[in-house]
């Protein structure tokens, strides 16, 4: 583990710079305490990458996903009269979650040296799973559920048969591109799509994004007032803070209620200032690297199901604080996507020496 451990010096960065936030946040208790969850997060996905291969990793969150498959359809009632769930939270996050279930019940079921009977239930959950993503009604969710669905096939199809092909993957690339530039162009020119507004009005949003501009408005404005170093972990949303519970009386929610920015560099840069923002796009510029690396190059399957996962949360770090989080699924497979390739090529280039003088040598 320890190797490895080094090896994801990124991911501890953010905790290391929580602690420090101790000297100057407004809340020191709560900085410490944020501190040690983050550390706390990051060491145990940073055990479980090393300890178990990419596709034990994906079976594990698939036996997870069962679980909250039952949970979400239990919750299905709720969330499209209310917006939110008791046990999987509200809308985005609910949606998000059955994305993972989608993955990782797809890694399963289309993988040929799994236990038939898991490929059955695996077959059985993408459905229901996508079912569920759309019937959160979250324009989000929606466009990114319908991508991840659409890349999983492609890339259990097409791009990890087409590795044994010299140069079809180039071919595939920019065939690829070519069909997405003419969707888009026709998009456009089909619903006469001139402005982000229309844009959104094309999938039933408006333009505030349900509310979220006026806290990313407020996020702007905090940090221009604490810009290097923020006003330190976990110090925004508290229950004395003016702003924060201003927000969170706009959105109708009760006194105390902690909102979040719906935004992962904007919620590091509130609390952490500048520094804090380097630092986390330095850890999802290096595990989205990883990602897209072990998608193109390596092509496995089990790869490609980690490239679509870490897609998928990057594209809704923009509208959710999923990244600046700790102890989520949506946190742990995107952490995975960058410590199970590490783990996987350190293993690959470890030797093993034999003592045994009549077996000696050495093998990879």
């Amino acid at each position: 583990i320890a190797p490895i451990l080094f090896r994801c010096w990124f991911l501890f960065s953010i905790p290391v710079l929580c602690g420090l936030s101790y000297i100057w946040a407004a809340y020191p208790s709560a900085a410490l305490r944020e501190a040690i969850f983050f550390f706390l997060s990051s060491f145990t996905v940073v055990i479980i990458g090393s300890l178990l291969t990419e596709r034990q990793v994906l079976r594990a969150f698939f036996f997870c996903a069962l679980v909250g498959t039952g949970l979400a359809l239990s919750e299905l009632s709720s969330i499209q009269a209310r917006g939110a769930s008791e046990f999987l939270g509200q809308k985005n996050y609910y949606a998000m979650k059955m994305m993972i279930a989608m993955i990782a019940a797809f890694a399963v079921a289309m993988n040929s040296k799994e236990n038939p009977i898991l490929r059955l239930i695996g077959i059985a959950t993408v459905p229901i799973a996508f079912f569920l993503v759309t019937a959160a009604n979250s324009a989000t969710s929606l466009v990114l559920g319908s991508l991840a669905l659409l890349l999983l096939i492609f890339g259990q199809a097409i791009w990890v048969n087409a590795r044994n092909v010299r140069g079809l993957r180039t071919t595939i690339i920019g065939f690829t591109a070519a069909i997405a530039a003419a969707s888009a162009l026709a998009i456009i020119s089909i619903f006469d799509i001139a402005t982000v507004d229309g844009a959104l009005e094309l999938i039933g949003r408006d333009s505030t994004l349900t509310g979220r501009t006026a806290l990313w408005d407020q996020a702007q404005r905090t940090s221009a007032e604490h810009p290097m170093l923020g006003v330190g972990a976990a110090s925004f949303w508290q229950y004395d803070v003016g702003a924060a519970q201003s927000l969170a009386l706009n959105d109708n929610r009760a006194a105390g209620t902690k909102l979040g920015f719906h935004n992962s560099y904007l919620e590091a840069q509130v609390h952490l200032g500048w520094i804090g923002l380097g630092l986390l796009c330095v850890l999802v510029a290096i595990t989205m690297w990883k990602a897209i690396r072990g998608f193109i190059v390596d092509a496995t399957f089990e790869r490609m199901c980690f490239f679509v996962a870490a897609l998928v949360i990057f594209g809704m770090s923009f509208t959710e604080s999923i990244i600046f989080a700790y102890f989520h699924p949506g946190v742990y497979i995107f952490h995975l996507a960058a410590i199970t390739a590490i783990a996987t090529r350190y293993r690959t280039k470890s030797v093993v020496v034999r003592l045994v003088p009549e077996a000696s040598g050495v093998r990879a």
